[in-house]
């Protein structure tokens, strides 16, 4: 973490995000390739779920989680307008996901 800015102090312990299917996620990636060419080095397109987490998950933690996560079956997202999270702009888009 010596290197890392600040704000990326608050990811150590991770955050949980969805990423869309690829070929959502390569239409947005490239955008944001065009748009925000910074944050796309940081990471992929994904809508992120949660907050930073604040500590590392123990194991049951994490088990936890997944038993959460794989109550859910396949769904629908429509998501849009994009907006700026970070002080960086993002295209105006919508974006439909495929089922």
């Amino acid at each position: 973490m010596k290197f890392w800015e600040e704000w990326q102090k608050l990811y150590r312990y991770g955050v949980i995000v969805i990423q869309p299917l690829d070929e959502i996620r390569e239409l947005v990636n490239n955008q944001r390739e065009e748009y925000d060419p910074l944050s796309q080095s940081y990471s992929e397109a994904h809508i992120t779920v949660t907050q930073p987490l604040l500590k590392e998950l123990s194991e049951d933690e994490w088990d936890r989680v997944l038993r959460i996560i794989e109550g859910y079956g396949s769904f629908q997202i429509d998501y849009g307008p994009i907006n700026s999270f970070l002080p960086y702009p993002c295209p105006i888009r919508r974006i439909l996901s495929p089922t």
